[in-house]
């Protein structure tokens, strides 16, 4: 991916911390609950920008139109007729619902997708075969981002961008979030999900996760197939993001309880 620009030569309005939390779709993550654990955060002037997902909805979207909806190492084929629909229920009816969810709780948010003010370049993912208009990122400028908190204003990002010719993409919330915390190189990433973080053998959560130890749940047998994905692409963050964490969202001030006592989830950190 090229350097990330800034090309306004803005920077953060604010001093403290600089967050960015991918959220699922509403059928897997309580979004009121979400925009109530942030907005005590965001008062204390952080940083935060929310990237969403909305596969569940989608593939709902879909079924109701008579389509059927078909996945290549867990991403989505996206024909034209699913890109549009991936349009209409992504960066229009769930981005929406989830701005005003912020708004009943006090949050000025901003719903966007990666095509506005060019905040996601992207070019055809071809690693997995023809996955017809899946992207994948090769240019972020995080300009927008900081004009948004300059006016303390939360940015809602919808995974959909196109590429230099103008065709739109469907794009992978989890790789989104990803690819904007590591172009502001954030404090924290926050994966919002329904489940608990990593769990070991006896189904505890492990509050805390370096390279070492994981490579060692994965050679106990430990972690299962599901959360390995998960756990390698926290710890790839970890170059440029402070630290990684995965939560449930459907308990209320997960987020919260994260960052301030670490009881509420997983964190990854550097060795």
């Amino acid at each position: 991916m090229d350097s990330p620009t800034n090309p306004q030569n803005l920077s953060n309005p604010n001093t403290s911390q600089t967050i960015v939390v991918k959220a699922g779709g509403s059928s897997s993550v309580h979004w009121e609950n979400l925009a109530e654990d942030l907005s005590p955060i965001i008062q204390t002037g952080a940083n935060v920008v929310v990237v969403h997902g909305g596969g569940r909805d989608l593939s709902d979207a879909l079924l109701k139109s008579g389509i059927k909806p078909k996945f290549v190492d867990g991403l989505r084929v996206t024909t034209q007729e699913v890109l549009d629909l991936a349009i209409m229920v992504l960066a229009g009816k769930l981005n929406k619902a989830l701005v005003i969810a912020m708004s009943k709780h006090g949050i000025s948010s901003l719903g966007i997708c990666g095509s506005d003010a060019g905040l996601i370049k992207v070019v055809p993912e071809t690693a997995f075969g023809n996955l017809g208009f899946v992207g994948r990122i090769s240019k972020i400028d995080s300009s927008l981002l900081y004009t948004a908190w300059q006016h303390n204003i939360v940015p809602i990002v919808a995974p959909v961008a196109n590429d230099f010719a103008g065709q739109m993409y469907n794009l992978n919330a989890d790789t989104v979030a990803g690819e904007i915390a590591e172009s502001i190189s954030a404090n924290h990433l926050i994966f919002v999900t329904d489940v608990d973080g990593v769990l070991d053998e006896s189904g505890n959560t492990v509050p805390v996760v370096t390279r070492k130890l994981a490579d060692q749940l994965k050679g106990n047998g430990v972690i299962t197939e599901g959360m390995i994905p998960k756990i390698d692409s926290a710890l790839r963050r970890l170059d440029k993001v402070d630290k990684v964490h995965i939560i449930n969202g459907s308990k209320r001030g997960a987020i919260h309880r994260q960052l301030s006592k670490g009881d509420a989830g997983t964190t990854f950190i550097r060795e």
